[in-house]
């Protein structure tokens, strides 16, 4: 039967989900959650109430449960690389990749599970490090069992877990079982561990700069074909096309079908987020051209020239980096120099209102130290960070600006009190500003004199 016709009867069901026969309430020692179906022998993937006499489903990341369709209650995980996650006073929890349970969490892996507070008594526990999956010694960095993280490789002689780019020669390296040897290969694995090149990381040959499976060096690119897995490491500018910016690689042939990260670029382009199109460069062919970028946070452009980009309009241009933003601003680090639409990087004696000329010191229009003057030549709008000290006659001082003036006379606007050498917004009490006229005064420059010296 598939259904029963008699509502005082339930379908009875065996421990593998055959259904059977029609038969009497009274007879069943389980029922599905239904209420139809009868169940004798409930098999392993549900859960039975042992008073309602109710049997439920159990959650598909389980395989043994505590309750109804809840991946919370789970007390077995179908997935091999999942622990139960749980109190170690419930015994049930949620399923979850296996390599997240580290300090301070407890991990069992004789009973599969992860105890989020304790060490239950009798259970045989290690709190691992975050670089370990599983381990041989709580909080420890060098008791790995094997690597977490999927850029690692082990150390064999410490347990330790190192980036895979640090194995190198004259180490010894086994990628099929993440495994790296400071001093030779073991006994019988000459097949899988190899003693690389000094350019490789990782190698399916010993000593071979053209068996390499990944670059050293993370500024070079893999150099293989489609259908290979390895190659020699080359700079940008060997590759052929075909480059997955991403992985480091550049392929001979061709991109490999339906990849998202490899684009065979416009011949403009030294590498692309997209192929064939000169607008999506990420970087330049011709290193004399500029990458033109619709904003500061784009990633790509076209290449262009220094000299067709328009300065008068929005453009700003970065002769440190080799960009052109387009959208009036420079990158974080870089000041923006209106009078000539220059991104510049000023040196670190510069202050906030930046500088004329990127890395002089020489070419600051303020200072970044407090207890510096900006020394100007007569006329000049940018200058050299001197200490205060310095700033000694017959320089003048201008105390509100910070600025070490290298003439005999004030800017407009400012008054001269010549006992001191200064330069002041407003005469200081004590002083009288004059506007008669000497032989070296003129009535753009103002001076202040001692009331002494009107007696």
């Amino acid at each position: 039967c598939l259904a029963c016709s008699s509502s005082t009867q339930f379908l009875d069901v065996d421990s593998t989900g055959k259904t059977g026969k029609c038969i009497d309430v009274s007879l069943c020692s389980y029922t599905l959650e239904d209420k139809k179906t009868c169940i004798k022998t409930p098999p392993s993937t549900m859960y039975c109430n042992a008073t309602s006499k109710i049997c439920y489903t159990c959650d598909n990341n389980c395989t043994t449960c505590l309750g109804s369709n809840d991946n919370t209650k789970c007390t077995g995980c179908k997935n091999s690389d999942n622990y139960v996650f749980g109190l170690a006073s419930k015994g049930y929890g949620e399923c979850i990749n296996k390599k997240g349970c580290v300090v301070p969490k407890y991990r069992d892996d004789a009973n599969r599970m992860c105890y989020i507070d304790v060490c239950p008594s009798g259970a045989i526990c290690y709190q691992c490090s975050v670089s370990c999956d599983g381990c041989y010694q709580s909080l420890s960095t060098s008791s790995c069992m094997k690597c977490a993280l999927a850029a690692e490789i082990m150390l064999s002689e410490t347990g330790g877990c190192i980036p895979s780019t640090q194995c190198l020669y004259p180490m010894a390296r086994d990628d099929s079982k993440k495994m790296c040897y400071k001093y030779a290969c073991p006994a019988g694995s000459s097949s899988t561990c190899f003693v690389c090149d000094l350019d490789c990381a990782g190698c399916t040959a010993s000593k071979s700069k053209r068996n390499c499976l990944a670059c050293s060096d993370s500024t070079k690119y893999l150099l293989r074909y489609t259908d290979s897995l390895d190659g020699p490491c080359v700079n940008l500018i060997q590759c052929p096309g075909n480059i997955d910016e991403v992985n480091k690689i550049c392929y001979i042939n061709s991109c490999p079908l339906n990849s998202p990260t490899c684009f065979n670029c416009d011949s403009s382009c030294s590498t692309c987020t997209a192929g064939s199109n000169p607008n999506k460069c990420k970087s330049c062919a011709d290193k004399n051209m500029y990458l033109m970028k619709a904003n500061i946070t784009s990633t790509e452009g076209a290449c262009v020239s220094r000299a067709s980009v328009n300065v008068t309009s929005s453009y700003f241009i970065d002769d440190i980096n080799k960009y052109v933003y387009s959208d009036n601003k420079c990158i974080a680090g870089l000041f923006r120099d209106e009078s000539s639409h220059s991104c510049l990087r000023c040196d670190a004696s510069c202050g906030i209102r930046g500088c004329v000329e990127s890395d002089n010191p020489d070419k600051c229009k303020s200072c970044s130290n407090s207890s510096q003057y900006l020394f100007l030549k007569y006329n000049a709008t940018s200058g050299k960070c001197i200490p205060s000290s310095n700033c000694i006659p017959p320089n003048l001082k201008d105390l509100s600006a910070k600025i070490c003036h290298n003439t005999t006379s004030c800017p407009n606007s400012l008054y001269l009190d010549k006992a001191n050498y200064t330069c002041y917004k407003v005469c200081p009490s004590g002083s009288v500003s004059y506007t008669h006229l000497r032989a070296h005064e003129t009535l753009r420059y103002l001076v202040c004199r001692l009331l002494l010296e009107k007696k």
